[in-house]
């Protein structure tokens, strides 16, 4: 089942590198000013991604 821990996470790396490249292109220079300079979209879009990390990893458990 390691294979598919393994998966999920690299899936993540990418969706969150694909938000980065998407939402985030202006506001690359701290962590902080991404989350304090976010718009209402891009912080849906970011909690979007949790819900979708959180619900991947629910899978994997109940798979191992």
């Amino acid at each position: 089942m390691q294979e598919t821990v393994d998966e999920v996470q690299e899936s993540q790396s990418e969706m969150r590198e694909m938000l980065a490249m998407e939402d985030l292109t202006d506001m690359r220079e701290t962590s902080d000013a991404v989350y304090c300079g976010a718009t209402d979209e891009m912080q849906v879009s970011v909690s979007g991604l949790c819900d979708e990390i959180s619900n991947a990893n629910e899978v994997c458990v109940s798979a191992i």
